[in-house]
């Protein structure tokens, strides 16, 4: 009887259990499904906010986005879309170690889930940044890593695939591929009217439009631009809040780019003023200063009836494009050296307290310096290579601006002398780029073999280039322009009888004036005959 009572009560005892595991389980998944529930809901409720992007609020985003990653039982899928928002504030505040390291983990999150149609979202995001950076070679990079996770007409969400096919068609324009641009976009738009009750229908139409646009422009058809422009020229997008920053990079620039290039042919300067002003408010806040700095070039070298002082105007800001990104570029540089310093510091305290730690100390000491040698080096690299113009192997605008700013400490005087290719536009279209490519690698290479430690030669933009003499003397100066001038159009060519070339000379305190001065010079050249050396002579412009 005792035995049989013991067995009930065992029987009771393991029900019991058995009942209380049960519950605890079914309480623990209850609880982890509503505790995603309201993760997600929070960080939809942040995401789809209409933040203010006002860089005052930029930590405190930040903060508030790392709150919402750290919540208990965040999906993957969530997780992403937190650090892909935290990414953008990022890039907002310049700090572009931080925006790509946070893309990663974006990335890695959503490849996580599973959402592969989320995945092709943010590589397509990746490049779209990589575009506006004027780093296409990355962006291609990322648009093939997006082919990797799933192939372009497999994508099963439209609004993702639409981005992937205007991506595509904003990378063969690049390339210069008109036609195959003209066939993405035209999938890209015929994507969008699958659903047009999504709530997105109406932004991807107009930022399709713009890139056909742009595809337009380049095709010669600036009509069919125009009346595209003109179409959308009304846009409740210019102004709206809700995601004002990729409404921005997607539609607004690229709209302008293409709007501002029709003005200045049209020669309708206020329009030029004020797309420009407008574009350079936006650049500032959402940090596409290379994009602003890539139309500013493009109107410059372009065949555009922009006045002398329009022109002044535009090269000016040019150069201050340059020295912000140059200033954004070496504070990245630094935090890449300062990281692992401070990290080295803090770990030889703490491996200071044994014997064994000391011997740890000397390893990771060689180890760091190892690496710090390493990050020197291979940085020291890239500064080389972003001095140096990869076509003609002359010194970049980058290195002229720092010869500039050595040449301002030093208050050392100097001529310069400013030089453009007579004519070039008509070189590329008759022959084609690759052989307006030989003759800018021509010219580089007679620049580049005159370089001594009195001269450097540097690539301005396009066919105009500069060199710049530790020689105050203007008859110096002088020669060596002739000899330039006399040279080029001595070179023999296999495809065209020759090319001549204008330039401008000045001398003085080296500056940013300076290059004005000699670049007015050169202009009074090819306005009165081309094929000829000008400087100033007692005030009055003289052809040599």
């Amino acid at each position: 009887m005792k035995d049989k009572k013991s067995f009930v009560f065992l029987i009771l005892l393991i029900v019991l259990i058995t009942i209380f595991a049960v519950s605890q389980i079914i309480y623990t998944s209850v609880y982890r499904q509503s505790a995603r529930k309201s993760a997600h809901e929070k960080v939809q409720e942040y995401i789809n906010n209409d933040l203010s992007y006002e860089p005052a609020s930029y930590d405190k985003y930040i903060y508030d986005l790392e709150q919402l990653a750290s919540l208990p039982h965040i999906s993957d899928s969530d997780k992403g879309h937190v650090y892909e928002r935290m990414a953008q504030i990022y890039n907002f505040k310049d700090e572009t170690i931080n925006f790509y390291h946070t893309m990663g983990n974006a990335l890695y999150y959503l490849d996580k889930s599973g959402n592969k149609d989320l995945a092709v979202n943010i590589y397509e995001d990746i490049a779209n940044y990589y575009v506006c950076d004027c780093n296409y070679e990355q962006a291609r990079n990322m648009i093939d890593k997006a082919y990797e996770i799933c192939p372009l007409d497999e994508i099963s969400d439209n609004q993702v695939k639409s981005y992937a096919y205007r991506m595509q068609a904003v990378m063969d324009l690049h390339d210069g591929k008109l036609k195959e641009a003209h066939g993405m976009i035209e999938k890209a738009a015929s994507t969008v009217d699958n659903e047009p009750d999504a709530l997105w229908y109406g932004s991807y139409v107009a930022i399709n439009d713009a890139v056909l646009a742009a595809i337009e422009y380049e095709e010669g058809h600036p009509e069919a631009a125009r009346a595209l422009i003109e179409k959308h020229r009304d846009s409740e997008y210019f102004t709206t809040p809700v995601f004002a920053d990729i409404i921005t990079r997607d539609f607004v620039l690229p709209y302008y780019d293409t709007a501002v290039k029709l003005a200045a042919l049209e020669g309708n300067v206020d329009e030029v003023d004020r797309i420009l002003a407008d574009y350079k408010a936006r650049s500032g806040q959402y940090n596409f200063k290379k994009r602003e700095l890539n139309i500013n070039s493009a109107l410059l070298t372009g065949n555009y009836k922009l006045p002398e002082n329009k022109r002044m105007i535009l090269r000016k800001r040019r150069l201050d494009l340059y020295n912000e990104i140059i200033e954004t570029q070496s504070n990245d540089y630094a935090s890449m050296i300062n990281a692992p310093l401070e990290n080295g510091i803090e770990e030889q305290k703490q491996l200071d307290k044994t014997h064994e730690a000391r011997i740890r100390q000397r390893t990771i000491r060689a180890i760091e310096l190892i690496v710090l040698f390493i990050i020197l080096y291979i940085i020291g690299m890239i500064i080389h290579h972003s001095l140096i113009d990869p076509l003609t192997g002359v010194g970049n605008r980058r290195m002229l601006n720092y010869y500039l700013y050595l040449g301002k400490l030093e208050n050392r005087t100097c001529s310069v002398i400013m030089m453009d290719l007579d004519n070039f536009k008509r070189v590329n279209d008759t022959y084609g780029h690759d052989k307006g490519d030989e003759v800018l690698k021509r010219l580089g290479g007679l620049l580049k073999s005159m370089q001594n430690k009195r001269i450097r030669a540097f690539r301005f933009g396009g066919e105009e280039f500069v060199a710049i003499m530790n020689d105050p003397d203007i008859h110096a100066a002088l020669r060596v322009a002739e000899n330039i001038r006399r040279d080029v159009k001595w070179q023999k060519w296999d495809f065209m009888d020759g090319i001549t070339i204008s330039l401008g000379v000045s001398n003085g305190r080296l500056n940013h004036g300076l290059i004005t001065e000699a670049d007015s010079n050169l202009y009074y050249s090819k306005e009165n005959g081309k094929n000829a050396v000008t400087y100033l002579h007692n005030g009055i412009k003289t052809k040599l």
